[in-house]
């Protein structure tokens, strides 16, 4: 449970990077975009451990 709590935690981090990195590039459209993608790839590869450790939960009741 401990690897899904930690899971989640990065996942709030990162979609609240995200959010930072797109409301920037709301206020200034002609900013630079790598802000963004690179807050992008991290919030997918959070889902991604967060789905991993979701699984192995599930997994390992049943």
């Amino acid at each position: 449970m401990d690897d899904l709590n930690g899971a989640y935690e990065r996942l709030q981090a990162a979609r609240a990077r995200f959010e930072k990195a797109s409301n920037a590039l709301r206020e200034r459209p002609d900013g630079d975009f790598s802000e963004l993608a690179r807050a992008l790839e991290e919030l997918n590869l959070a889902q991604k451990l967060f789905a991993d450790a979701a699984a192995k939960i599930v997994k390992n009741s049943g």
